[in-house]
């Protein structure tokens, strides 16, 4: 763009831990769960031979006052919830998995911490996967869970929401993309940035 005399300004994105949360409606930290919020990736570098169970400090990320949020930790999930459960988190631990998070094939799974990986597998949810724990995801179930009103992908606006039933577990699509989206080639997007350079 530059190259066509198009001045570009770099906006400085949302990491996923905050997009997600926020799209879900949880806040990371909240005064009432949780007073600090721990970001932790749960897939180390591939010459990175230490078990999972010696790689953290389980005392530290199993604090009910803080929010664990796990990047990279699909892979991993069964042996990270065993060490926090193992550390003392407690079994009944709220906790959220979400796949695609913030994109039209977002899927949710809900469970306590102790059932949390087994429903991620039989849900089989995929990379990228964000994992969020603590006391805050109870926000999501005084809602009544993840937001119902969710459409298949696709659908248009005016098609009503898919029923979405939410129980101890749940898995959910994405609410579906508004219907304002365009294919445009390169030359359109450089003749349309012309226009908005010309008119400022």
């Amino acid at each position: 763009l530059e190259q066509q005399g198009v001045p570009v300004h770099v906006v400085p994105g949302v990491t996923a831990a905050a997009g997600v949360a926020a799209g879900l409606g949880v806040p990371l930290t909240h005064r009432d769960h949780a007073d600090s919020v721990r970001f932790v990736t749960g897939h180390a570098r591939s010459e990175n031979t230490t078990p999972v169970q010696e790689r953290y400090h389980w005392a530290q990320l199993a604090d009910p006052k803080t929010t664990l949020v796990i990047y990279m930790g699909l892979s991993t999930l069964g042996e990270l919830t065993q060490g926090l459960l193992d550390a003392g988190m407690p079994a009944d631990m709220p906790a959220v998995a979400v796949q695609d998070g913030t994109t039209p094939t977002q899927r949710v799974v809900q469970a306590p911490l102790e059932a949390l990986a087994a429903e991620v597998a039989s849900e089989e949810l995929r990379s990228p996967t964000l994992i969020i724990i603590g006391n805050v995801v109870s926000l999501l179930e005084q809602r009544g869970g993840a937001p119902t009103d969710v459409a298949a992908v696709g659908a248009g606006a005016d098609e009503p929401a898919q029923a979405v039933t939410m129980m101890a577990a749940t898995s959910i699509n994405a609410r579906s993309p508004p219907e304002l989206t365009a294919e445009l080639t390169a030359n359109e997007v450089l003749a349309i940035l012309a226009q908005v350079k010309q008119a400022a």
